[in-house]
């Protein structure tokens, strides 16, 4: 299934990567002299909320692996424990960091580098957002949820807590390069005037929304409530696309959903929160009303299940409504130092009707307060997963060029003793969800990303918190796939369907059944969940049922691989295959329920379950997973562990397998382009006649060793480029063998808007399987026709070859001397290294030559090592080389 990535239209994905900062750009600004970063250290001085984690040296450290990371020409090395070098495209400078005791000496350290910098990049990033880089990386050093909001980020965070905005009402998606409807939103103006999921919008107001992406879709749909937004629809089955003109409302996103469950003749309220906003107690308040009207109410369930957490007041204000009092959060500082700390009231408090609260792995933060506080105080049963510790508190300062600084300053605890700083809430009830299915098997709970996995997380404090759940519950889970846009459709709908969720179901019998025996209820359909279990692992030939620990079992593990039903020995890139776990008991006691269960760094081979059963002495079971290796993967050997459970607790230990993995030789794209005739013009004077289509032809040709899989190639406008219409600008070329040329022909025009004398288009051409790009800016004189680079003549990157450079490389020694060369056909800009994450050289060509030579030496970890080197030319056009160097 593809991945499409699907937006509201009131917000855009918070991000604290910056690649690309969307920060006013200012051609005055100087870094030496920014207020930004001394003002940010004096923020973490005063407020951040464990002193002893402020290292000045590691904030160091964080800001330049940020910067360095994102700025191609700018590079450190550390030679010693107090000093460092920084690279700046030619020019090198060394410095000291003295004793860096405190944020003032780290601001003196960092100003210098500032003014380096500011002295030799002629970089593609503006200086303000190298700042943030800086400064992004220095909170990084603090925590995973300390960071910087460049200015627009900041305003979508802002919008996002309002929960509504100006817009039109629509979800959309990119798919194929064009802008998808995926759902309206009921009672907007989309929905009014029917717009349709599937709908591709074609064009927003006199802009081509061809290759647009979500982020500029966003921008130009939204807007003051009242104003009006005119789209251009191309609609299956319409013979042309047509304008609807829509005026913008406030689109209202509910934070709250509600309905009611029947069983056994009584009505269960439930509720879902999806975030906390402004209007989450008031509409939570409204919906309970009317949930309590139904005849024969007997209890809620609230769910908040996939809650991310939101607004402090809203989560206060719905525990406050199920408690007479007692203290709902503890907010604690610095040095454990008290800051706030909210109480229950008794007036209005809810009936103690019976109450169920449901969360998950996705459950953090404000929600966390929520369930953790009624499970302190028996209010409410809570059942699910364990939900994703995130016990620390944020608060944003606003900075003077419209940024923000988000740090954290605080710890909430739950009933105002317990820490969920990454435990999380434990839930009283654990359901566990089993798929039965040969190949979508699914019956572990599978490892989550959660606050405890997040690099340099806040441990909890001393607080004590629910250390293990009460009970246990496994249940049957039909398998259903569900693409990206069903998803969004569902979650946008104001209808809620509840009958393919057995855990809501679960909570409704469990409702329904007390204040009889809730026990007996859960002990019961435990039995009979796992009868349903075993029935459906019976019908696949396995053996689910108990049996007591009797002798001791031994098991010998074996694994193989098979392709078309053959015995394989490597897999190859897009492959599809099985692996094979075959495994005999030696011991003198049989195995209940035995399992195994992959871990591997691959997302092809993670989270496989190999379903063994009961296993006497003697006997040999055997089970296969399928699975495909993604086309895109690097030569290497792929290592997978497989760890085992068992009914009884005889755990055996832990299987390792190496998977060899052989990826596709990588493609290398060239191109070369002209203008066509206008169309409809027999005797062109003007290259570019107003309003006149012109097509903007393109060879393609692959330069490299290996063949491109699915190559598209495409054209969009770059910034500020209003009144160039772009009318056929994404063509598939598919497969592109070495030495094969193909050719594209897109389709723009000029509007009579448009009133610069020069603009750009930027053509980039992608293999979508092997991620292999080559993009360019094309520069077109408007009078002229002039276009740099030039027409009618191949362009291509530079090349990259290795020495004796085998697959896949093997070494027992810590470092690796890579050596190898780039050539082109004009000259060598510069290279650069990465292992991993971390940037290794960065290495300049002043000299201007057609060839530079290779020469690094990489530090390298244990296990695989990813290995990206990167070389550009004259015209910046760019070559990576990427493979898997594995240290034994």
């Amino acid at each position: 299934m593809k991945k499409i990535m699907s937006v509201l239209l009131f917000l855009t994905i918070i991000t604290t990567t910056f690649a690309t900062v969307n920060a006013a750009k200012n051609k005055d600004f100087r870094l030496s002299t920014t207020r930004l970063t001394p003002r940010a250290l004096s923020y973490i001085k005063e407020a951040y909320i464990d002193q002893n984690r402020i290292n000045p040296r590691e904030m160091l450290k964080g800001a330049l692996k940020q910067i360095q990371k994102n700025a191609a020409e700018i590079l450190v090395t550390f030679d010693t424990f107090d000093k460092f070098a920084v690279t700046v495209d030619n020019a090198v400078k060394k410095f000291a960091m003295g004793d860096l005791n405190n944020l003032n000496d780290l601001w003196d350290v960092l100003r210098e580098v500032y003014t380096f910098i500011d002295i030799h990049y002629h970089g593609s990033i503006e200086l303000n957002d190298i700042e943030y880089l800086a400064i992004d990386g220095m909170l990084s050093a603090l925590d995973p949820h300390s960071n910087i909001l460049s200015p627009k980020i900041f305003n979508e965070f802002k919008i996002g807590t309002r929960g509504k905005f100006g817009g039109i009402g629509i979800v959309i998606g990119s798919k194929e390069g064009g802008l998808t409807v995926i759902s309206p939103i009921e009672e907007t103006p989309a929905w009014r005037a029917g717009i349709k999921a599937g709908d591709k919008i074609v064009q927003i107001g006199d802009e081509s929304a061809i290759n647009m992406s979500l982020t500029e879709a966003v921008e130009r749909l939204r807007g003051d409530v009242g104003t009006e937004v005119v789209i251009t629809i191309d609609r299956s089955g319409r013979p042309a696309p047509f304008a609807i003109t829509l005026k913008r409302a406030v689109i209202k996103i509910d934070s709250v959903q509600a309905t009611t469950m029947s069983v056994n003749g009584k009505s269960v309220g439930y509720i879902k929160i999806k975030n906390f906003q402004e209007d989450t107690d008031k509409e939570f308040s409204k919906q309970l009303s009317r949930l309590k009207e139904a005849a024969g109410f007997s209890g809620l369930i609230l769910d908040m299940r996939n809650n991310p957490g939101g607004l402090l007041n809203q989560a206060v204000a719905i525990a406050d409504k199920f408690l007479e009092k007692g203290v709902i959060v503890s907010t604690i500082g610095a040095g454990n130092r008290f800051l706030e700390q909210e109480t229950a009231n008794a007036p209005d408090t809810e009936p103690r009707y019976p109450m169920v609260v449901l969360i998950n792995e996705g459950s953090a933060s404000a929600s966390e307060i929520v369930a953790g506080t009624l499970q302190s105080y028996k209010r409410a049963t809570v059942i699910g997963s364990q939900s994703f510790g995130k016990g620390s508190v944020q608060t944003v300062y606003d900075m003077h060029d419209g940024s923000a600084l988000k740090l954290t300053i605080a710890e909430y605890l739950t009933a105002g003793k317990n820490s969920i700083q990454s435990v999380g809430v434990i839930p009283d009830i654990k359901l566990i969800p089993a798929t039965v299915d040969k190949t979508k098997m699914d019956i572990v709970e599978n490892e989550y990303e959660s606050e405890k996995s997040l690099e340099g997380h806040l441990a909890q404090s001393a607080a004590d918190s629910k250390k293990e759940p009460s009970f246990k519950l496994s249940y049957l889970q039909p398998y259903e796939e569900e693409s990206e846009d069903e998803a969004s459709r569902r979650e946008y709908s104001k209808k809620l369907d509840l009958s393919h969720d057995p855990a809501a179901q679960i909570a409704a019998k469990m409702i329904a059944t007390t204040p009889a025996d809730p026990q007996s209820l859960l002990v019961e359909l435990s039995k009979s969940n796992q009868i349903e279990i075993a029935k459906a692992m019976g019908k696949l030939g396995v053996d689910w049922s108990d049996c007591k620990p009797d002798g001791k079992p031994l098991l010998e593990v074996a694994f193989s691989l098979q392709k078309n039903g053959q015995e394989a020995s490597l897999v190859l890139a897009g492959d599809e295959v099985e692996l094979t776990l075959s495994a005999k008991n030696i011991g003198t006691g049989p195995f209940c329920r035995l399992i195994g269960i992959s871990r591997s760094k691959n997302d092809a081979m993670k989270n496989k379950e190999f379903i063994l059963g009961r296993l006497e002495p003697k006997s040999v079971k055997k089970w296969s997973v399928p699975f495909k290796v993604q086309k895109g993967i690097i030569t290497q050997n792929l290592p997978v562990t497989i760890k085992f459970q068992e009914a009884n607790g005889n755990n055996p230990s832990e299987f390792e397998a190496i998977i060899p993995v052989t990826g596709f030789p990588q493609p290398q794209f060239a191109f070369s382009f002209k203008l066509g005739t206008p169309l409809n013009v027999k005797v062109p004077k003007d290259p570019f006649p107003i309003g006149k289509i012109v097509p903007l032809i393109v060879e393609i040709k692959n330069i490299g060793k290996g063949a491109a899989l699915n190559t598209i190639t495409i054209i969009k406008n770059t910034e500020d480029n209003k009144g160039i219409f772009i009318d056929a600008g994404r063509i598939n070329i598919g497969r592109l063998a070495p030495g094969e040329t193909k050719t594209a022909a897109f389709k723009f025009h000029i509007e009579p808007v448009f009133s610069k004398t020069a603009f750009e288009l930027e053509l980039a051409i992608i293999d979508q399987d092997l991620v292999s790009v080559l993009s360019k800016k094309i520069e077109f004189n408007l009078q002229s026709g002039v276009a740099s680079p030039p027409i009618e003549q191949w362009h291509e990157g530079p090349k990259i070859t290795f020495n004796r450079l085998q697959f896949p490389v093997t070494t027992l020694q810590p470092g690796f001397a890579l050596q190898g060369k780039v050539t082109d056909d004009k000259f060598v800009k510069d290279y650069f290294i990465f292992v991993d994450e971390d940037k290794a050289a960065y290495v300049p060509n002043p000299k201007q030559a057609q060839e530079q030579n290779i020469s690094s030496t990489l530090s390298l970890k244990e296990g695989n090592n990813i290995i990206s080197v990167v070389a550009r030319d004259n015209d910046d056009m760019t070559t990576r080389y990427n493979f898997v160097i594995e240290k034994k």
